[in-house]
């Protein structure tokens, strides 16, 4: 960081800040990488579990969403009547 306050024109500092956040994304690329991959994996591990609940309970899994889909019609059912008021 000093390097840029003794610099003597502002392109050569904006030069080095340039350099400076480069190097920072050069670091940070392995760690955004791994950290994509983690939840790459993390989303897949968790379709695969949704997809098998829904093999073993096809109608529990119906119903559920059924149910909570009722319940919502009805909180927005009720907000819209109240709007029209």
């Amino acid at each position: 960081m000093s390097d840029i306050r003794n610099s003597k024109s502002l392109t050569e500092a904006i030069e080095k800040l340039e350099k400076l956040g480069k190097n920072a994304l050069d670091d940070l690329k392995p760690h955004l990488q791994e950290l994509k991959d983690t939840a790459e994996s993390q989303v897949s591990q968790t379709k695969h579990e949704v997809e098998e609940k829904l093999k073993q309970s096809p109608w529990t899994t119906l119903i559920t969403v059924g149910v909570i889909a009722f319940v919502i019609g009805l909180i927005f059912g009720r907000q819209s009547k109240d709007d029209s008021k």
